[in-house]
């Protein structure tokens, strides 16, 4: 059986999850040697310009690496995809984002040629031979690290990274001290058209919220280094910073598309994760922005003074709520669903599944109208899904956004971590979360800045809706 506090552990950060310690692989036997025929000249398509930079600025300064690239870091990273990994990865598609990367690279060095390079000996003969090939044109430590980027760049995963010692140490310290502060916004990453750092919470009066920064606005640049050239754990890492502390982005806005620089002051806030009032006279309404240690009990609270106030229906919004802890909205689940429903499946490797189930129930009597929209990401699916298979909830709003995953860190011997998906969650009725999102019962489109101010067309869609069920 799998460990519930596991997977509650698993989603909620990289320093927060169980480590599996994991010895560097040992190559497998060594090929022949590779066919070295050259391919086609280069075309602008195979790399993104700011790749290109990138890799520029690394060529002059290869010491700026936060990483220390080893032949042996690669191999294991191979094997762990290929044993681990959510779902099984051809051997040819890790190749392919190799050999993609390795041409930002080699372009950027004026390389002009890249050899047709042996299939099928990816962990074996892959490393020798590229090494072999840039002998005398590019660094060693710069082509190893380009290979791990285009490995995992295979994968099209942002969850799953590898991070050197300092910054999976720096991402610990963050998150498990409060003298850290923060901008008092969330992030999450979204694929389409590519990988996006996007803002899909702004909390009102944080130093977000003062630089004008909206749901929806995309991150460019953080202290200068393009997000491209990080994992997600390193962008949310250098989100957070000592108080008072200062943090440049270049921001990308949404609708017009373009490009501001912002300097923020990162400060240490302690938002509560719940907010509640009576909307419409007898409708009670609570806003859920995170899931936190105590949001079953600051739920209880409202719950108690809501029903205090005679209000016969209850709106619960989770709109442009990012997740948090997974726990936490287990516990939430139990507030509004009985004892033995399903509150989510998770999902291994192989077919290994498990059921949640609701235990020691405080179900409120109220009907109740779950608000939601495309920044209702991770734990917050994992509660849609469960009231909409429920079909005793009534969802409001917009498709969530589709995050449904969890992840697994192995410690790496020289301090570093490889985070690599390995499970996800799935709603009770079996439906997948991840990419798809939850669809609601009654679809209302809305610019999701629009959360919580006039003309909110989600929330009175939701009033009505409770109008007609409250008891």
């Amino acid at each position: 059986m799998l460990s519930y506090m596991r997977f509650a552990l698993a989603f909620l950060s990289a320093a927060m999850l169980l480590t599996i310690l994991t010895a560097p692989a040992q190559a497998e036997e060594k090929g022949a040697s590779p066919d070295f025929s050259t391919a086609p000249g280069w075309t602008e398509e195979l790399f993104l310009a700011d790749s290109e930079l990138y890799y520029s600025r690394l060529l002059l300064k290869p010491d700026t690496i936060d990483l220390a690239p080893t032949e042996g870091m690669f191999e294991n990273a191979v094997k762990l995809i290929k044993s681990e990994y959510l779902e099984a990865i051809p051997e040819d598609v890790l190749q392919k984002g190799c050999e993609k990367e390795l041409r930002k690279l080699f372009h950027a060095a004026h390389v002009e040629t890249i050899p047709s390079f042996r299939k099928g000996s990816l962990a074996s003969g892959f490393i020798e031979e590229v090494l072999a090939f840039t002998k005398g044109k590019i660094e060693p430590k710069l082509v190893l690290y380009a290979v791990i980027q285009g490995l995992f760049d295979s994968l099209d995963d942002p969850y799953s990274t590898i991070m050197s010692g300092s910054s999976y140490k720096e991402i610990k310290e963050k998150l498990q001290t409060e003298k850290f502060g923060g901008i008092g916004a969330t992030i999450e990453a979204i694929q389409s058209p590519e990988r996006q750092i996007t803002f899909i919470e702004v909390i009102q009066g944080s130093p977000a919220a003062a630089a004008g920064i909206k749901p929806g606005d995309v991150i460019v640049e953080i202290d200068g280094t393009p997000v491209s050239a990080m994992g997600f754990d390193q962008i949310e890492g250098k989100m957070r910073g000592t108080d008072n502390s200062q943090l440049r982005l270049k921001v990308r806005r949404a609708g017009s598309g373009k490009e501001e620089e912002l300097s923020l002051t990162r400060k240490v806030m302690v938002i509560p994760s719940v907010s509640w009032a009576v909307v419409d006279n007898d409708i009670g309404y609570i806003r859920l922005k995170s899931f936190a240690v105590a949001s079953a009990l600051e739920i209880d609270a409202a719950l108690k003074s809501l029903q205090e106030k005679g209000v016969k229906a209850l709106l619960l919004d989770i709109r442009n709520n990012g997740g948090g802890i997974v726990g936490s909205s287990f516990d939430v689940a139990s507030r509004f669903l009985d004892n033995g429903k399903v509150i989510t499946v998770i999902s291994g490797r192989g077919g290994r599944k498990e059921e949640i189930k609701v235990k020691d129930s405080k179900k409120t009597p109220m009907p109740v109208v779950l608000l939601v929209n495309g920044y209702s990401c991770s734990a917050s699916e994992i509660l849609a899904g469960a009231f909409r298979d429920s079909k005793e909830i009534t969802l409001v709003g917009s498709t969530t956004f589709g995050k449904g995953v969890g992840q697994k860190v192995h410690d790496l011997p020289d301090g570093g971590a490889l985070k690599l998906t390995t499970f996800q969650f799935l709603t009770p009725l079996g439906s997948k979360i991840h990419k798809k999102g939850v669809p609601p019962n009654v679809n209302v489109t809305m610019d999701p800045s629009r959360v919580g101010l006039k003309n909110d067309i989600q929330l009175e869609r939701a009033i009505s809706v409770a109008k007609g069920i409250k008891k």
